[in-house]
């Protein structure tokens, strides 16, 4: 016979609810050129609007080459009041023509989110502008439980405010999980 006793409660933000900041951290003195690229991120076809999120450019050898922090909405053209991100990519003569990728830091969930849509380094040139951002969409995961209530004898119900850094979750997608 199962009872549901001992009780905790875990706040599922995302799969990573205690994870650092990501370090991706790089010297841009090691390379020799740099592209600007603008960028809209939306992660589950939402635009990100995060004050702490990160978006980042790796080399093809998985090294960092670039990070920003957003810049804040787009002050004019067709995507005006829209958050975009300001990044410098980095890299050397060498690496021109070759196939550059991106990760997303959510920092609201804790996660770092993969993004589908890559870049071809072709420094000094521009990728994208106020008027035609680069459009890099990724998919967050989001945990999945389920249970059959069949198998317990008792339930009771909790009431709960959850405290992160002594500050209240609101979000309209965090779960609150119990287990046994």
């Amino acid at each position: 016979m199962k009872y549901l006793s001992n009780i905790v409660l875990i706040t599922c933000i995302s799969t990573y609810l205690f994870a650092d900041t990501p370090d991706w951290s790089f010297n841009v003195n090691d390379y020799e050129l740099n592209s600007g690229v603008t960028v809209i991120v939306n992660i589950d076809n939402v635009v990100q609007e995060g004050a702490d999120d990160l978006l980042v450019a790796f080399a093809p050898d998985g090294s960092v080459r670039g990070v920003s922090s957003p810049s804040g909405p787009l002050p004019f053209g067709p995507y005006a009041g829209t958050n975009h991100y300001l990044l410098s990519v980095y890299g050397n003569n060498e690496e021109t023509g070759s196939t550059f990728t991106f990760k997303y830091y959510s920092a609201s969930n804790d996660q770092v989110i993969e993004l589908t849509e890559t870049i071809t380094f072709d420094p000094p040139n521009p990728v994208g502008d106020a008027y035609n951002p680069i459009m890099l969409n990724g998919t967050a995961d989001t945990p999945y439980w389920s249970f059959n209530v069949n198998d317990y004898e008792t339930n009771s119900g909790v009431t709960a405010i959850v405290y992160i850094d002594n500050v209240v979750q609101e979000g309209a997608d965090d779960l609150l999980v119990a287990f046994a």
